[in-house]
């Protein structure tokens, strides 16, 4: 890997581990310290501080990752085989693909949603879940990265 590949690497993992840290610091740290202090409104102000600083990761990320790809040789020529799709690398290509979507259109919801709801009730645990799912996602998608990287 070049100069220019060992770049984009960085900045795609550094920003990866700004939204995951992110997730992991609100789940271990945020919320037991908002659940024993629930007058603090600590959650709902976590949340909304760390709202453009995760939106900034996932932008780096969402730059970087196809930047990485076409460094390594897979562009639009291999991305439109079919073959390519059916190896290993592109399934596993595929999955971290549907992952990342799947955390993006979650993560848009969440956002929308949250700051919004009753303490308690359906759409309450409904955004709990959602915040839930996002992250184990979130780190399925850092595996799927690194089953890449070593070419699975």
């Amino acid at each position: 890997m070049n100069g220019f590949g060992f770049l984009l690497l960085t900045v795609h993992l550094l920003a990866a581990m700004v939204w995951v840290g992110g997730l992991v610091f609100f789940v271990l740290v945020g919320v037991p310290l908002a659940r024993k202090n629930p007058q603090w409104q600590l959650a709902p102000a976590l949340g909304r501080a760390f709202r453009p600083v995760g939106w900034a990761a996932l932008i780096v990320l969402l730059i970087t990752g196809p930047l990485l790809l076409a460094h390594l040789g897979v562009g639009w020529p291999v991305l439109r085989e079919a073959a390519f799709w059916r190896s290993p690398f592109g399934m596993t290509l595929l999955a971290k693909i549907l992952l990342v979507a799947f955390v993006i259109g979650l993560t848009i919801w969440h956002d929308r949603v949250s700051g919004r709801y009753p303490e308690k009730g359906a759409l309450y645990a409904a955004v709990r879940f959602a915040g839930r799912a996002i992250g184990v996602a979130s780190v399925l998608i850092v595996v799927a990265g690194l089953a890449l990287a070593r070419g699975y």
